[in-house]
């Protein structure tokens, strides 16, 4: 068993077993037992799926983990899901714990159209779960935030002969091009400018949802709630002594343990992209709520893409029967 390094304080982790595979062995399946010596029939089967890979059945999947309370924010969710496919993405895979009734039924319909994957994440039956990072936080619980480590673990394993890169975002998090159109186009430049990478690590900026401009404000239905990102043009500035969180496009066939910002074992590196190629486009409560608007750094990257975004989230909310 190796457990990986950052559990940020809490009682349970991410750990991988590893196990060595006997001389001229061909099994297609797997199972995990404690004890060799006990009876372990009972014990579930896995089935071995990287034995025979197959071609990719995406170039890009994003993994989200984990969706948790009630939430709600209906017109930044399908506006991230459009932009992914946007920028290239073929699959969305969720691990849900919860979610609003609204949010499910977008989901059902983005699980219907191909897009989005659920995968069932009630981790809150077996351990005390935290809505927060690390232990201290919230002493009580046995795993943060919503068992997020394990779940993108799962999803580097799960993905890693289906797509040809992975990405690890929230759903307020869209990492955005800044000089290509989208991120099959900037990769090819990328891999170019730093070959034989396994982590490609995304600058973060905090776009403050209480600062918006009223450019898109009339964009949508009105009865559509949630931030409008296309409104979210304004940054803040980087904190002095204050690490800034990156987010991640990696290749996951050269990733053997994943956390939140980074990677913790590769067989490559990895590398921080520049700012003027690709950043993250955060949108969220003030990080730095005493700032002056002055103070922000205006960036209309997002607009790039305001006529597919608007046009294809107005028809899914058509879809889903808003007016």
């Amino acid at each position: 068993m190796e457990p990986h390094s950052k559990w940020s304080g809490f009682s349970y982790g991410p750990a991988d077993v590893v196990c060595s595979e006997p001389q001229n062995c061909f099994s297609r399946y797997i199972s995990i037992h404690w004890s060799n010596t006990r009876n372990t029939s009972h014990v579930p089967v896995f089935k071995i799926k990287n034995r025979n890979p197959q071609p990719f059945s995406a170039d890009f999947t994003v993994c989200i983990s984990a969706m948790f309370g009630n939430q709600d924010n209906i017109l930044q969710f399908i506006q991230a899901i459009e932009m992914y496919r946007l920028l290239g993405a073929q699959k969305v895979v969720i691990y849900k714990n919860s979610c609003s009734k609204a949010i499910g039924q977008i989901l059902d319909y983005y699980v219907s159209e191909g897009v989005v994957e659920i995968v069932p994440w009630p981790i809150d039956k077996y351990l005390r779960t935290s809505d927060a990072w690390h232990q201290s936080m919230n002493p009580r619980n046995q795993i943060g935030y919503y068992g997020q480590l394990p779940a993108l673990s799962d999803c580097l394993y799960r993905n890693m002969f289906r797509s040809r890169y992975v990405t690890f975002n929230d759903m307020d998090e869209i990492i955005l091009p800044k000089r290509h159109n989208n991120w099959d186009e900037m990769m090819k430049a990328v891999e170019k400018d730093y070959p034989n990478r396994a982590v490609y690590l995304i600058i973060n900026h905090y776009y403050p949802n209480t600062i918006t401009d009223p450019t898109f404000q009339a964009a949508f239905p009105k009865n559509v709630t949630g931030t409008n990102i296309l409104q979210l043009i304004h940054y803040e500035p980087e904190q002095p002594n204050v690490y800034n969180n990156h987010k991640m496009i990696v290749n996951p066939r050269k990733v053997i343990q994943i956390s939140v910002h980074s990677a913790l074992k590769t067989y490559k590196g990895s590398v921080e992209i520049p700012n003027s190629i690709a950043s993250l486009h955060h949108g969220r409560v003030p990080m730095q709520p005493d700032l002056p608007q002055s103070s922000l750094i205006r960036d209309t990257t997002i607009w790039k893409y305001n006529s597919s975004l608007i046009a294809n989230t107005n028809k899914v909310l058509t879809q889903l029967n808003y007016q």
